[in-house]
């Protein structure tokens, strides 16, 4: 094997690790067995935000900690991963996502689980609110998901390189606000985290708005950032502050 290979398969396994972590405790914040309560909108928004603060300091360094295709998306776009790498990224993040959701099922009798579960929702499926159209709920995913890689795009500013180590922190922020917000909407603002609970538990609705306003977001703000804010930064006349 040459280094090209064995940095794939290294990137490989920490985005499989990254997104099984991710699911596996994210998922676990939402149960109500134990307790016999649902926990709030803010604890389950913590539990989500922490985890995935603690998941880039353990692998930002070895494959950017990507989680989710969205962002793998933008880094094609920022120029930072190859478009073959891409199918790396997207093929171990939803196969650690079902991973770390199929483990938990594992380790948790099922009755604890899937206490006070709808079975037409499913267990940490994501499904757009039923009051939203289905134009409003694709909407929503995309801007949301824009809102959220425009702070990727600004992490990977050159301007910003003199605060690295605040990045896990300032995301976790990030997803507090948006779960807080945007929450009851339904969003998700990745493919990979919606698409392990919809196998498990065949719960499908709407699921491609999960792919289609996410992906898409991935796509544009990369565009739109560079042309609003780094127009003339391949010039040089732009200067960190």
């Amino acid at each position: 094997m040459n280094f090209n290979v064995w940095n794939a398969v290294e990137i490989f396994v920490a985005e499989v690790m990254a997104s099984g972590f991710f699911m596996f405790f994210g998922c676990m914040s939402i149960m109500t067995g134990f307790t016999q309560k649902p926990p709030s909108v803010l604890e389950a928004g913590m539990a989500f935000a922490f985890i995935i603060s603690c998941i880039i300091v353990m692998f930002i360094h070895i494959s950017g900690a990507h989680l989710n295709p969205a962002i793998t998306a933008a880094t094609i776009m920022l120029g930072i991963v190859k478009p073959e790498m891409a199918f790396v990224y997207v093929t171990a993040d939803c196969l650690g996502a079902c991973l770390g959701y199929k483990l938990l099922t594992i380790v948790t009798p099922h009755d604890i689980l899937f206490h006070g579960v709808d079975k037409s929702f499913g267990f940490c499926t994501t499904i757009p609110n039923p009051l939203l159209s289905t134009a409003q709920a694709l909407f929503m995913e995309f801007f949301c998901t824009f809102f959220l890689l425009c702070m990727v795009c600004g992490a990977f500013d050159p301007r910003s390189n003199s605060q690295p180590d605040t990045l896990p922190i300032k995301f976790s922020f990030a997803i507090i606000g948006i779960v807080l917000t945007a929450g009851q909407y339904g969003i998700s603002m990745n493919p990979a985290r919606s698409l392990a609970p919809a196998i498990f538990n065949g719960v499908w609705t709407k699921h491609w708005i999960y792919w289609l306003g996410p992906v898409s977001a991935g796509f544009t703000t990369p565009v739109f950032y560079r042309m609003v804010f780094q127009r003339n930064m391949d010039k040089g006349k732009v200067e960190p502050k």
